[in-house]
């Protein structure tokens, strides 16, 4: 499932550029804010960026330029007038992949399909990466193997003996934020290991703020106070990550861990999936 952000003060445009996207194994969210792409993208990971040339609070062209600026891997598509020839260049300077004529759609969806299919035929929605989900589930299931809470990304690259920068490029290339993944695996390692030392989720996640705390656990299947009671039901009821496929590969990941894994010993005393503690029996 490709993930796409447009930004565009016209609702007629987003709209349709939202359902025609949604037609073509992608999720759209619209804002109309550049300032909101830019908290968005930190937040979270995005196949495309649609970018309207004038934003509610910004010029388009500047959004990409800092957009790019902060992650030079980031697909921006101009979505521009009639007169693009004289933005032209100067979109190829800030780094936009492509662009869009706005007659454009002519709010007709046979076009607005035609342009979503250039944008897949020139690989501005590019496939997913072969094995890009596995290779992120086995960096997750090194994290949850980790003696202590990895609370930044420099602490679960050190832990995973990789770069930070490789972390995030794995991330990216699995259409997965890197920021929802670190606090997947941590959430992941502390329902595995609350059964040590009656664990409370606030020691096994070294967070203080009970605000913080309650809203993450709930994410998680979990309740305010408790974390989920088995990797099961944090697997089936978590709303950190939304790839259905690549929690199967975490599942697929657990359960060839060799037995004699401290992963496996902590899931069967936290009684976790059945199948899980079977092979570690």
């Amino acid at each position: 499932m490709y993930r796409v952000l447009i930004v565009d003060v016209n609702p007629e445009t987003t709209d349709l550029l939202s359902k025609t996207l949604s037609t073509a194994d992608c999720t759209a969210v619209r804002v109309v804010a550049g300032s909101d792409v830019l908290r968005l993208s930190t937040e979270d990971s995005w196949d495309l960026i649609l970018v309207g040339l004038q934003l509610a609070d910004m010029n388009g062209l500047d959004l990409i330029r800092q957009l790019r600026c902060g992650n030079r891997s980031v697909q921006c598509v101009l979505l521009a007038g009639v007169a693009i020839d004289e933005h032209a260049l100067q979109a190829l300077r800030v780094g936009v992949r492509d662009y869009l004529r706005r007659p454009l759609f002519g709010f007709d969806p046979t076009r607005a399909t035609g342009e979503v299919r250039h944008l897949q035929m020139t690989g501005s929605l590019a496939p997913l990466e072969p094995h890009a989900r596995e290779r992120w589930a086995n960096v997750v299931i090194a994290a949850i193997s980790s003696p202590r809470d990895l609370r930044t990304l420099q602490d679960w690259a050190r832990h995973a003996a990789v770069s930070s920068g490789a972390i995030r490029n794995w991330c990216r290339t699995a259409r997965i934020s890197a920021r929802r993944s670190l606090l997947f695996a941590r959430v992941l390692r502390a329902v595995l290991r609350q059964g040590e030392r009656n664990g409370k989720p606030e020691d096994l996640l070294n967070i203080v703020d009970r605000r913080t705390l309650a809203k993450l656990l709930r994410s998680c299947g979990g309740t305010a106070d408790h974390l989920p009671t088995s990797m099961t039901d944090f697997l089936e009821h978590q709303r950190l990550i939304d790839d259905g496929a690549a929690i199967d590969q975490i599942r697929a990941a657990l359960e060839h861990q060799p037995a004699t894994t401290p992963l496996l010993g902590a899931a069967a005393r936290s009684g976790s999936d059945d199948r899980v503690r079977s092979v570690g029996a």
